[in-house]
């Protein structure tokens, strides 16, 4: 049955004022941790000055912060500001700005005084000019992203991804707009850029789709293109040696997985003719991917100098440079320093957070700035300056006692310490307002145990010695915040996977759980702040965030492991993951729900309907229903990089088809909320569409949430608000209920594979599909009103 008109109409939000939940209460986490705010993408500026993104008035805007520390916003025009660049000479900041959150990104630049705002990438081109740089079509969409500035600032290096599905690398001058085309590829990025408009420039580049991705070195006044590594990998960035360095120049510095199962930092030598002379594997981990870096021109820092293993003399900027290396291990961040000379590592002191997700060198060499967000604390600003890590502070909190169902004994989630020596925290827009929520360890289980962590005579907390001082506790629920867990289990076929488990304090036994999947799906989910985790626990709702097949930090093999066909054990990692929290007696197998967000809402959809037996309820984020509609209406450059990931959508048009959950949509049960930006031209808003259509078509109690002015993730605070308070109603309506409505789950229950159907799920008519043969070609869509700003 085809339906030709949507059945039910969406409840539409629109941009709203923050203020206390519906139906809140004193068990629930308040607001103010609800919708926290956060800072990220710092950038270095002159005189000690730091541009960053922070949300804190509402929506991702443009800071800065003085020497002083004084901050202020600079008006960007309309949209939500990503990311943010200061040019080496201090004249401009450049920004990537969302308008209306979708994807038709914009490169801005403006001045630190706030004037001489301009688009120079990006958007929608103005009817009458046409982009001859990148062959764009007036009146056509692109997505442009930041790349580097020249080293002297002069000319700001824009990649440009436009209708034909190629991104284009080119040059632009911030004062007049004029663009330079320098290279075109597909999926291309701007690792770095060198030289000048006098010698010419030289380009290091990534290309290629995901999962087959190459480094390459674009010499722009000779046009040779040299690649640099043999191979291709699934990550790629790369820096070229520091000026003033011996071999400034002649040597780059490369982090990759080409050719290896881990991603490590390469050092590759050129020789006055550009051609490659030699490749050598600076720093390396068996068992943590390397994912970012930063170069020391100067070398070792003299405070650390000695407690090298060789101990090296300080840098003084002849001699071999250094480096500061940011491993991913487990999913937490740890920094080593490496002298790029011997490969000697020192590890830097423990961070005061869990992930770092910027890594600046500041103070010509003296320190760092750093991007950091814990488990229990959003996106912050930190600075670290180079002391003796020998130095070990004494405030330093005990680590979380693993509990014995957790498989691997030796894998602990450390508690919040207090910062070791060198870290100060120079910007944090967490919340402090009441009830400012207690720290909460989820091995904390014993709610009878006095506050200093003896039993209570009276079977209440806080009646032992040296508490007296101490608040007891109230007679209802407090707020707590959890840290999570990393659990290790087995999948169907025997391939490890993990996890996080966030639980509610004080439930020793199952509790109804809600599995969570990240997007990607080589994405990989991180011990980082997720309000509606937090948030479902103090309703007494565990979640479990896995880390199944396709995701990053686990090594190249595993990130590949759900590829094209192999898309079916990925599904069947989601039933693993119950089958492991029911057996360890960690959930309650008749309150099993499951969510996810963009690839992690296609996995949702997919579970759903190849376990229904497994789950009381779902929600799909953003979540594509059909892969065949999801290759029709996405942007033209995100399709084309993905079909090494999913498969084509036309040689593979009957593989997509049997992993699309459309097509079996006959065997939905469980009730489902859809939640979906207005705006999202990454998965469209066609997939929500389809999904309650058929949902509701098969008579399941659907809800679909659709956020106008939000694009691909819901980044206005007061708009997440909402988003948060309506799942978490949604999740614990259902899983909450007096009686189960599911049985227990059991290995025999558990299909070990998901099994095509020859049904089909109602879905709306689509006229694009209406020759299956068809090339990939975008959505029309409206042109929506142009942001306040002048176009080059």
């Amino acid at each position: 049955m085809m339906l030709e008109q949507f059945p039910a109409e969406p409840r539409h939000v629109g941009m709203v004022s923050p203020g206390p939940g519906p139906g809140l209460g004193p068990g629930d986490l308040v607001d103010d941790w609800v919708a926290a705010a956060s800072c990220s993408s710092p950038s270095l500026g002159p005189a000690g000055a730091v541009a960053y993104v922070s949300d804190r008035d509402g929506s991702p805007r443009l800071w800065v912060r003085d020497s002083a520390g004084a901050g202020r916003v600079l008006d960007t025009g309309a949209g939500q500001v990503r990311s943010v660049a200061w040019s080496p000479d201090g004249a401009w900041m450049a920004c990537v700005v969302a308008p209306g959150g979708g994807e038709h990104t914009e490169v801005r630049v403006v001045r630190p005084d706030g004037s001489g705002l301009r688009r120079l990438a990006g958007g929608w081109h103005p009817a009458a000019s046409l982009h001859s740089s990148t062959g764009s079509e007036a009146g056509a969409a692109s997505a442009a992203g930041l790349g580097r500035w020249t080293p002297d600032g002069g000319a700001l290096a824009i990649c440009e991804s436009v209708r034909s599905g190629l991104t284009h690398a080119l040059l632009v001058d911030p004062a007049t707009g004029r663009r330079e085309h320098l290279a075109v590829g597909q999926a291309l990025a701007i690792c770095d850029i060198d030289g000048d408009a006098v010698a010419g420039y030289r380009l290091l580049l990534r290309d290629g789709p995901r999962g087959a991705r190459r480094l390459i070195l674009v010499d722009c006044g000779t046009g040779r293109v040299q690649p640099l590594l043999a191979g291709v990998g699934m990550v790629g960035l790369g820096r070229f040696g520091p000026p003033g360095a011996a071999a400034a120049g002649t040597i780059l510095y490369l982090l990759s997985d080409a050719g290896r199962e881990r991603a490590a930092l390469v050092a590759v030598t050129l020789g006055e003719d550009g051609r490659l002379l030699a490749t050598e594997v600076v720093a390396a981990r068996d068992d943590a991917d390397l994912e970012r870096f930063a170069l020391l021109p100067a070398g070792i820092p003299g405070g650390l100098a000695g407690l090298m293993p060789t101990g090296v003399a300080p840098g003084t900027g002849g001699g071999a440079p250094a480096a500061v290396l940011a491993w991913n291990v487990d999913g937490r961040t740890v920094l080593d320093l490496v002298d790029l000379g011997s490969g000697d590592r020192l590890e830097l002191p423990p961070l005061p957070r869990d992930v770092a997700g910027s890594l600046l060198v500041r103070d010509g060499g003296r320190g760092l700035l750093l991007a950091l967000v814990g488990s229990t604390v959003p996106g912050e600003l930190w600075t670290y300056d180079f002391v003796s890590p020998d130095v070990v502070s004494p405030d330093v909190v005990s680590p979380d006692v693993v509990s014995p169902d957790v498989v691997s004994p030796d894998v602990v989630s450390p508690d919040v310490v207090s910062p070791s020596p060198g870290y100060r925290c120079l910007v944090s827009d967490a919340p402090t307002a009441f009830p400012a929520p207690a720290l909460a360890s989820v091995a904390d289980l014993d709610l009878t145990a006095d506050l200093d962590g003896k039993p209570g005579t009276d079977g209440k907390l806080g009646s032992g010695a040296g508490t007296e001082a101490l608040p007891r506790v109230p007679p209802r629920p407090r707020i707590r915040l959890v840290r999570p867990v990393l659990h290790r289990l087995r999948a169907h076929d025997g391939l490890m996977l993990s996890g996080w488990l966030y639980r509610p304090p004080g439930e020793p036994g199952p509790c109804p759980t809600l599995l969570f999947f990240h997007g990607g799906p080589e994405a990989q989910e991180r011990p980082t702040f997720a309000p509606l985790f937090q948030a479902l626990v103090t309703r007494g709702i565990a979640v479990f965030a896995p880390n199944v097949r396709g995701s990053a930090g686990y090594g190249r093999s595993f990130a590949g492991a759900d590829d094209h066909a192999r898309r079916f054990d990925g599904i069947a990692d989601v039933a693993s993951c119950v089958r492991y929290l029911v057996d360890a007696g960690l959930a309650d197998g008749g309150r099993v729900g499951v969510a996810g967000r963009s690839y992690g809402g296609y996995l949702t959809l997919a579970a759903l309907v190849t376990y229904p037996e497994l789950f009381s309820v779902g929600v799909d984020i953003c979540g594509m229903v059909d892969f065949a509609t999801f290759f029709s209406h996405t942007e033209p450059w995100i399709a084309g990089p993905a079909v090494t990931k999913y498969g084509d959508p036309v040689h593979d048009a009957a593989l997509l088809r049997d992993l699309s959950p459309l097509h079996r949509m006959d065997r939905l049960a469980a009730p489902l909320l859809v939640v979906h930006g207005g705006n999202d031209t990454n998965v469209p808003v066609f997939e929500a569409e389809q999904t309650v259509a058929a949902a509701t078509a098969r008579g399941v109690d659907c809800r679909y949430l659709l956020f106008e002015g939000e694009g691909h993730e819901i980044m206005n605070l007061a708009n997440r608000t909402v988003f948060i308070r309506e799942t978490v109603e949604w999740v614990s309506g259902h899983l909450l209920a007096s009686a189960p409505a599911q049985s227990r789950a059991d290995g025999s229950s558990v299909p070990r594979q998901l099994h095509a159907s020859s049904a089909s799920g109602p879905q709306l008519s689509d006229p694009q599909l209406s020759d299956r043969g068809q090339t990939v070609t975008p959505m029309g869509m409206e042109t929506p009103r142009p942001p306040r700003v002048s176009a080059p």
